[in-house]
């Protein structure tokens, strides 16, 4: 899965889980376990392409806001905003560490401070030792701009049900390396980046 495709599959399904069994899993363990638990509906460690399908065809019902089959830019850009309202919820929670409703300073800071290098190098896209509003602006226009391109194949700023099945099958097919039409936790291992 390219990096361009990842964000936007995450976006797009809400993940929030983790593939190992432990308490407290790596990140990439983390986002392999947002995968199965998002996708594997009867539980049983790996996910059929009719899961996926399945989840992918749901997911696109509710971007599609007028039900008229075609998610338009407005309805993908409205979808987002409420998707990140539900990820700032879950964010809360995560920096909350004492768990009592409020974050506290000491709390923000040791959080801040944990991602505060990889967010910086991740943003920081010449690498200069700074982050223009340019390179924190573009980063997420980029990524809907890239994502609408790869799904909207007839150029007509809109993607149908026909172009989000396509690419969904392409995705799962990218996942689905060994080709026994199911993901497999040993499949994802590997696909995200810690």
């Amino acid at each position: 899965m390219t990096p361009y495709l990842l964000p936007f599959l995450l976006l797009s399904l809400g993940l929030t889980a983790t593939v190992s069994a432990t308490e407290n899993p790596k990140k990439g363990d983390a986002k392999q376990h947002h995968f199965l638990q998002l996708f594997d509906k009867n539980k049983d460690g790996k996910v059929s392409e009719m899961e996926f399908k399945t989840t992918m065809q749901a997911r696109y019902k509710t971007m599609d806001g007028d039900h008229n089959g075609i998610v338009s830019m407005e309805e993908l850009k409205q979808y987002s905003t409420q998707h990140h309202k539900n990820w700032q919820h879950k964010k809360h929670d995560k920096i909350d560490s004492n768990k009592n409703g409020l974050i506290s300073q000491q709390e923000f800071v040791a959080h801040a401070l944990k991602r505060a290098n990889k967010q910086f190098s991740r943003l920081d896209k010449n690498q200069d030792g700074q982050i223009s509003l340019a390179e924190n602006m573009q980063k997420h226009h980029n990524k809907k701009l890239h994502l609408l391109k790869k799904m909207d194949k007839n150029d007509d700023g809109q993607i149908t049900r026909q172009e989000h099945s396509v690419m969904s099958h392409r995705w799962f097919a990218k996942l689905d390396t060994n080709n026994d039409n199911t993901v497999s936790a040993d499949e994802l291992k590997g696909r995200w980046h810690n």
